[in-house]
C-alpha cells in the first residue's frame, strides 16, 4: 500500500512539473497574438517614416515579438545607398591652398559649399529609398542627441563620417558609442574640444557630455564639469590628416576629483564614471521615451527599462528589444499623440506613397522651412520635440508642400527648351512631353491605389481602413463619401490630425 501512495506521488510530482514546463515555454497572450491593424501601424508610424496600407497588412501576420526583432534586424544590417562622389577625397591641405590666387581660393568655398549641400541632399535620399528606415530613424535620434552643425565645419566630411560612426553603432554598445562620439572630429571642432589644454582648460565638451549628452540638466556640479574638463585636454585633431589626435603634451596629468571620487583620470575613465550613474540609463530613456512613446514619461517604467539596460552592460539590442515590448508603447492611449518632425512629415510622405526622389533639394527647402535643417540643427540643443513643431507658419508650409507635392506627384519629365511658339519642331517636342507626362502620371495614380489598396470609386470599407491609415484620429462621418479614392486621399492628407503619429 506505501508502495502504491510512492508511485502516486512520484506521478503528480511528474504531471505538475511538466505542467509548469508548458506554461514557462507558453508566451504571452498579449505578445503571442498577431498584430492588429491598428498596433502595426502604429509600430510602423513610430519607428519608419510613413505607412501604406500594403505595408501595414504584411506586418500584422507578425506578433509583437516577431515585429520588433524585424526592426532590430534593420539596425544590424542598414542599408546604403551610393555615398558621394567624393566621401574618401582626402583631407586638403589648407595652408597650401590659403597661398593659392584668389580665383583658385574662391573655387575651392564654391566646391566646399557644395559638398556642405550635397550630404543633405544625400541624407535625404538615403532616408527616402532606404529598404531600413528604422536604421535610418535613429541615426537621426543620435544626430540630434550628440548634435554638432555642418556650418561651423571647414572640412564638411566630418559631418558624413560622424554620421556613419551613429550607423554603424546602431546595434553596439553605447559605451563605444559614447567613446567614439568623444573622438569624432566633427565633435572635436564643434564643442571646441580642439582647444582644451592643460593650464586652459574648454569646459565647452565637459559641460556637453554631462548636461545634454548622459545625465540631463541638475545631476553634476560645477566642479565635476572643470575636472572633467581636465580629463578631456590633449583631445584634438592631426591638422595633416583632419582626424582626431590625442596630444600628450597637452593633457593635464594631475589627480582629478569626479563625482565623489579622485585619481588620474582620463577621458575614457570620466565616460566609464558616468555610465556607473544609473542617472545616464534614465535620462537616455526619457529621451527615447518622448521620441517614440509618449510625450510624459512613464517614471517606474523607465527605471525597469533602465535597470534592464545597465544590466546587459548597455547593449542596445536587447534594450531596444525591451523598450519596443513595453506595455506602455502599445497603451492606445499612447497612439497619434506625437507630432511629426519636418523631417518625419517630409519623407514620410514620400515614402508612404512611394514617390520618386529625383530632386531632393525640395525637402531640403522644405525641411529649412519647417524648421529642421539636417546636419545643422538650431544649437548644441538640438531640435524642440512635440508641439514646439507647430504654429500657424509651419502648418500653412506643411499644407502647401502637400497640394503642391501630391498634385504633381513628383512627377517630372525633361525639360526641353523651345525657340519659339511657331517652329513645327518644337511643338513636336511640346506635345511629346505632354504625353510623357500624363503616362508617368497615370502611373503615379495606379501605384497609389495599389499601395492604398483602393478602387477608383473607394467602398466604405476601404475608406474606413484608409482613415485608420492615414488620420486615425479624424471624424470623417462628414466627408463625403461620393468622391474618387485619389481626391478623398488629398482631403485625409489636409487635415490637421495628418500631423500626428
Amino acid at each position: 500500500m506505501r508502495g502504491l501512495w510512492k508511485w502516486r506521488f512520484f506521478l503528480f510530482l511528474f504531471c505538475f512539473g511538466a505542467a509548469s514546463l508548458q506554461a514557462a515555454k507558453r508566451p504571452n497572450s498579449s505578445t503571442a497574438a498577431t498584430l492588429s491593424y491598428e498596433e502595426a501601424r502604429h509600430l510602423l508610424s513610430r519607428t519608419c517614416f510613413g505607412v501604406n496600407v500594403r505595408q501595414i497588412l504584411s506586418w500584422t501576420k507578425l506578433t509583437r515579438e516577431q515585429a520588433v526583432e524585424r526592426l532590430l534586424q534593420q539596425l544590424r544590417r542598414p542599408q546604403l545607398i551610393s555615398p558621394p562622389s567624393w566621401s574618401k577625397e582626402p583631407y586638403p591641405d589648407f595652408a597650401s591652398i590659403s597661398k593659392k590666387p584668389l580665383k583658385q581660393r574662391m573655387a575651392f568655398q564654391r566646391k566646399i559649399q557644395k559638398m556642405r549641400v550635397d550630404i543633405k541632399l544625400w541624407w535625404y535620399r538615403q532616408m527616402c529609398q532606404t529598404s531600413t528606415p528604422f536604421a535610418e530613424r535613429m541615426v537621426l535620434f543620435w544626430h540630434n542627441h550628440f548634435t554638432s552643425e555642418m556650418r561651423k565645419m571647414w572640412w564638411p566630411l566630418w559631418m558624413y563620417q560622424q554620421n556613419q560612426l551613429f550607423r554603424r553603432h546602431l546595434s553596439k554598445n553605447f559605451r563605444s558609442l559614447l567613446l567614439a562620439i568623444c573622438k569624432d572630429p566633427a565633435m572635436v571642432v564643434y564643442l571646441d574640444s580642439r582647444n582644451n589644454r592643460k593650464g586652459r582648460p574648454n569646459e565647452n565638451f565637459a559641460r556637453e557630455l554631462l548636461e545634454l549628452f548622459t545625465l540631463g540638466e541638475g545631476n553634476y556640479s560645477e566642479a565635476d564639469i572643470k575636472e572633467a574638463a581636465r580629463a578631456f585636454t590633449g583631445y584634438t585633431l592631426n591638422y595633416k590628416k583632419g582626424t582626431f589626435y590625442f596630444y600628450p603634451k597637452h593633457h593635464d596629468w594631475g589627480i582629478k576629483k569626479f563625482m565623489g571620487r579622485a585619481g588620474y583620470f582620463s577621458g575614457e575613465d570620466i565616460v566609464q564614471i558616468l555610465l556607473e550613474n544609473p542617472r545616464l540609463s534614465e535620462f537616455i530613456t526619457e529621451k527615447l521615451w518622448k521620441e517614440f512613446i509618449s510625450p510624459v514619461p512613464h517614471p517606474e517604467e523607465v527605471k525597469r527599462l533602465a535597470r534592464l539596460w545597465r544590466k546587459h552592460n548597455y547593449e542596445l539590442i536587447p534594450y531596444l528589444r525591451a523598450f519596443f515590448l513595453s506595455k506602455y508603447f502599445w497603451l492606445p492611449k499612447n497612439r497619434n499623440n506625437l507630432v511629426k518632425s519636418p523631417v518625419e512629415f517630409l519623407v514620410g510622405f514620400v515614402r508612404s506613397f512611394e514617390l520618386p526622389v529625383r530632386n531632393p533639394r525640395i525637402l531640403l527647402h522644405y525641411g529649412r522651412m519647417l524648421g529642421q535643417d539636417i546636419l545643422d540643427p538650431p544649437n548644441v540643443k538640438g531640435w524642440p520635440q512635440g508641439l514646439e513643431w507647430i504654429n500657424t507658419t509651419s502648418l500653412i508650409l506643411r499644407v502647401q508642400f502637400l497640394r503642391t507635392y501630391f498634385q504633381l506627384r513628383a512627377v517630372e519629365v525633361r525639360r526641353v527648351y523651345y525657340c519659339n511658339l511657331n517652329c513645327p519642331t518644337c511643338n513636336r517636342r511640346r506635345q511629346k512631353q505632354r504625353i510623357e507626362f500624363k503616362r508617368r502620371f497615370a502611373e503615379q495614380n495606379r501605384r497609389i491605389l495599389a499601395l492604398f489598396q483602393l478602387s477608383p470609386k473607394p467602398t466604405i470599407s476601404q475608406i474606413a481602413r484608409l482613415r485608420k491609415t492615414l488620420v486615425p484620429t479624424r471624424d470623417i462621418s462628414r466627408f463625403p463619401t461620393s468622391v474618387g479614392a485619389l481626391d478623398m486621399i488629398y482631403r485625409f492628407l489636409l487635415t490637421p490630425d495628418y500631423q500626428l503619429k
